[in-house]
């Protein structure tokens, strides 16, 4: 019975199963208190910051291991997250949150601040961006 459970297709099961169990959780959890633009931008920069805090012990000894200097793993890590992150703070984006005050479109829609972020948004800061 002991080498059943302990199989490979057995554990499969059961980390597929754990895993559908979070997600379920983490699909009922926005149901439970009403999300306000602050809690949902803390949540997103929670997710964002244990996602990056999973991936780097793993991706880092990686680098170590291919450039074989810790000092400059470490360098080549900060050099790309800096201007990342600063590209993502201070570059338009999307906003998905409609501005008080914001006049109406002849239409009788709102004008959301997404379609007015979009419409200053040009090639070259998305290029920048995306590279």
């Amino acid at each position: 019975m002991n080498t059943m459970v302990s199989s490979p297709a057995w554990l499969l099961v059961g980390y597929c199963i754990l895993a559908l169990l979070a997600a379920l959780a983490g699909g009922v959890l926005p149901t439970l208190f009403k999300l306000t633009h602050t809690r949902l931008q803390m949540a997103i920069s929670f997710v964002a910051g244990l996602m990056f805090g999973q991936a780097l012990p793993d991706l880092l000894p990686h680098a170590i291991g291919q450039i074989h200097s810790v000092s400059s793993a470490n360098s080549w890590l900060l050099g790309c997250f800096l201007p990342m992150f600063f590209l993502q703070r201070f570059l338009p984006f999307h906003h998905y949150d409609v501005a008080e005050g914001s006049p109406e479109e002849p239409s009788g829609h709102t004008d959301l601040l997404a379609e007015r972020s979009a419409r200053g948004l040009t090639w070259i800061s998305v290029a920048v961006g995306l590279s």
